[in-house]
């Protein structure tokens, strides 16, 4: 009989759940390939003893950011050319002396690697004419970037690869790093095969029969509209202008054309990037005043050029960082590396 681990597994809703055998090598299974599941596997690979001898083995049914990671930035079809920082700097309004104070906090307290500048109504206009600050007030962050998801998913599949032939090249223990096409059904199915397996599955996790209905997840549908600027208008988006981060975001995608989204419905199972005319027209309805209110220029011309898609998402880049605190709780078999609000589930009576 398998005795398990003390070690819970972790995953980017996100939680730990589970088992864990002695083994001659070290066996992790991370379920998911997007921003959180690559970012696990990274830093298992970047962080494992070096002399170690490893084997990841990732498991998505449809592959790299095939889900809610791979279209969640908001990058318009046909753009495999993209390189992957679409645009740098990112503008965030404050719309309320709430949200105001608690972004000054931010900007006073946050990283210096993060660097966030406090800018009035005149520096607002500088960067993008025509911009309405509601309290005269908004945050630049000039370092900040809006990524194009595949490619910057492929990229992220691609170091790990190099990492492994780079150990492996200096002799630094077998590394092994698997991608399978494959769904896990069952946890369960895993058992005894590996050391950790690392749960990465957005609002899909609720597939797997040992933690449906255990997490307090709280899913949403987003959705992004594509907009294209009409010809018989003058005005373009500035070259260096940032992308604006509001009650709906506008990624900018060129001087002609940005996107716009916003979490839609909350509560949402529907996973489909399939937007139907019903869902198009509601959502438009409830987007256009929300980034009207902060950038009128040009989103009401845009109201009819585009179409839109949809999808359950969160705070992918944010996953990305989650995924470094996961690799590290799993090779130091230390849950308490995890933030607490990921674990306090486990402690609450079903």
């Amino acid at each position: 009989m398998r005795t398990p681990s003390p070690l819970a597994v972790v995953s980017s809703t996100s939680t730990p759940y589970l088992f864990s055998e002695s083994q001659s090598r070290l066996r992790y299974a991370v379920l998911g390939a997007g921003f959180a599941g690559l970012s696990v596997a990274y830093h298992l690979l970047k962080q494992s003893p070096k002399d170690s001898n490893l084997c990841i083995d990732i498991f998505d049914e449809v592959g790299i950011g095939g889900g809610a990671s791979g279209v969640s930035a908001a990058v318009p079809p046909n753009s495999d050319d993209a390189p992957i920082v679409r645009r740098r700097g990112i503008l965030r309004p404050a719309l309320s002396m709430k949200n105001m104070m608690m972004l000054k906090d931010n900007a006073q307290n946050g990283l210096a690697s993060c660097r966030i500048e406090t800018i009035d109504k005149d520096g607002a206009q500088n960067l993008v004419p025509g911009i309405c600050l509601p309290l005269n007030t908004s945050f630049y962050m000039p370092e900040a970037v809006n990524v194009h998801p595949q490619r910057y998913l492929q990229a992220l599949f691609l170091a790990c690869q190099n990492l492994v032939k780079e150990l492996c090249d200096y002799g630094l223990g077998v590394k092994e790093l698997r991608l399978h096409k494959d769904s896990v059904h069952k946890l369960l199915d895993l058992e005894g095969e590996y050391q950790a397996v690392i749960v990465c599955l957005g609002a899909k996790v609720e597939m797997l029969p040992e933690l449906c209905g255990r997490l307090p997840l709280r899913t949403c549908r987003g959705v992004v509209a594509h907009l294209q600027l009409p010809d018989y208008m003058g005005e373009e988006y500035p070259s260096f202008g940032p992308s604006i981060l509001s009650d709906a975001w506008l990624a900018v995608q060129g001087p002609r054309s940005l996107c716009m989204g916003s979490t839609w419905e909350w509560n949402s199972r529907n996973s489909s990037s399939n937007v139907f005319a019903d869902e198009a027209a509601e959502a438009l309805e409830e987007l256009l005043p929300k980034a009207c209110g902060i950038y009128p220029v040009v989103i009401i011309e845009l109201a009819n050029t585009g179409y839109l898609e949809g999808l359950v998402q969160g705070d992918c880049l944010y996953h990305g960082w989650l995924g470094k605190l996961m690799a590290q709780a799993v090779l130091s078999c230390k849950e308490e590396l995890i933030p607490y609000e990921l674990t306090s589930w486990k402690r609450t009576k079903q």
